[in-house]
């Protein structure tokens, strides 16, 4: 879906994975991340983002089934939550957010 439009994507297996690509990969400019993830969720993995100074400018949006989480995803540093399934139309329209599109340095 992210490729749709216009951005690279690496995927990854497990929060962990995300964590070692990002160290690995030098131009990742936003983590999408689902709460319930093996290994490390999409909250621990926000917040582990976002205690490291070279990565805590990177927005990172959750993607969640449960609403309950969304309190969890602002308390974490998330920049935006989504509600699953994730729809084309509401991923595109938090990307343009003023604030996620100016850090990401991407104009739809």
């Amino acid at each position: 879906m992210l490729e749709s439009l216009g951005l690279k994507v690496y995927a990854a297996e497990n929060g962990e994975d995300g964590l070692c690509q990002l160290r690995e990969i030098k131009k990742i400019n936003l983590v999408v991340c689902d709460h319930l993830m093996d290994e490390l969720s999409g909250i621990e993995m926000i917040k582990v983002i976002k205690r490291h100074a070279r990565f805590a400018h990177i927005p990172c949006i959750l993607t969640s089934a449960n609403s309950g989480s969304l309190k969890e995803a602002k308390a974490s540093g998330s920049s935006a939550w989504i509600a699953k399934p994730v729809k084309k139309e509401i991923l595109k329209s938090v990307l343009e957010d003023a604030h996620i599109k100016a850090q990401i340095q991407r104009t739809f």
